[in-house]
């Protein structure tokens, strides 16, 4: 279909059939404004030309994925929306039994754990509005009437996708140490 499509406007070449939709992700991001070392980095590819200058793929730039994904193309400049209302423990046991056992030998290491499972069961109430038929959605937790009381109170929250996330102390703990980290790695660098 689309060699006939490119045959009806008149190109032709090999190349132009091969790699016309695999350029398509290097305009967009040069349109979003990413910088151009970046769009090259990307499968390099150059803007504008449908030509591939090598078959890696490897060390995606992260700017490039930020802004093909709608995020704005800086690092650290995009937020994932969510509420703050963390589901009951016996709950969060439902979906992810073996954190009970796991929590009494590890607390510390299971923190950041935690925090994911938390993330999952929030992103799980806007996900099955989104995709109401997902298989994930038939399984019986998912009726449950923890869920459904926790779906309730998610959803009662007005403007949930539009209010700013407080950062719980977990989340601030890490960004801290990872900005302490960050500065650290760049004083012993330079």
């Amino acid at each position: 279909m689309v060699k006939d499509l490119i045959n009806h406007v008149g190109l032709s070449g090999g190349s132009k059939v091969t790699h016309i939709r695999r350029v398509g992700a290097a305009c967009k991001a040069e349109d979003l404004g990413v910088s151009g070392d970046q769009v090259d980095r990307q499968g390099l590819w150059a803007a504008h030309n449908e030509r591939l200058k090598c078959y890696q793929t490897s060390n995606v730039p992260k700017n490039l994925i930020l802004a093909l994904a709608g995020f704005p193309p800086h690092l650290g400049s995009y937020d994932i929306k969510r509420s703050n209302i963390i589901p009951s423990t016996l709950f969060q046991r439902q979906i992810f039994p073996f954190i009970g056992d796991l929590s009494k030998n590890i607390e510390i290491g299971l923190l950041p754990q935690k925090q994911t499972n938390i993330n999952f069961i929030n992103d799980a109430v806007f996900l099955k509005h989104i995709c109401p038929s997902h298989i994930v959605f038939e399984h019986p937790v998912f009726r449950h009437d923890d869920f459904t009381a926790y779906e309730a109170q998610v959803l009662s929250i007005p403007n949930v996708d539009q209010t700013k996330n407080q950062q719980s102390d977990f989340e601030t703990n890490l960004r801290n140490k990872y900005n302490a980290l960050d500065k650290k790695l760049t004083e012993t660098c330079n």
